[in-house]
């Protein structure tokens, strides 16, 4: 499991032989430092890399992804998802589609007064920009999370 703690906001890691049990690896201490405050980590594997996103802080349109073969040594940098009237970009995940090799990107941001679900899509991490962000849904009501898996 990937995750970070409000003191360090950093790239930690546990395992669990049963989900309900977890053993912080590294002495509890942080795996990877990415210089600004990591939250929401979201890993991956695609193809034999491991991608990586994360929000940055609190009220930011940006998200960072990063790419690793072993876990340990990560490679990236900011990504601008929305324009600053969405406010932040939280909680990103993705979900590869191999058929079109194509990432589809979800997060957070503000519309109307509250948090609804938009998405991008990317076949190489280096084309995203704010005016390809479009709406995935909105409920109504705060929305923050969103995951996507194959049946």
């Amino acid at each position: 499991m990937a995750y970070f703690y409000n003191t360090q906001e950093k790239l930690c890691y546990a395992y669990s032989y049963d989900a309900l049990n977890w053993t912080a690896l590294n002495n509890g201490k942080p795996v990877f430092d990415a210089h600004v405050h990591l939250r929401d980590p979201f890993i991956s594997r695609v193809k034999g890399i491991f991608d990586m996103v994360h929000t940055m802080g609190f009220d930011h349109p940006m998200i960072f992804h990063w790419e690793s073969k072993d876990l340990i040594h990560w490679q990236g940098g900011p990504i601008t998802l929305v324009d600053s009237s969405r406010k932040r970009a939280w909680a990103p995940e993705f979900y590869y589609y191999e058929p079109e090799h194509i990432f589809y990107v979800f997060w957070s941001s503000i519309l109307n007064g509250h948090n609804v679900i938009y998405y991008v899509t990317t076949k190489n991490w280096q084309d995203i920009t704010p005016e390809k962000s479009a709406l995935f849904y909105d409920l109504g009501i705060h929305n923050i999370y969103l995951t996507i898996v194959e049946q």
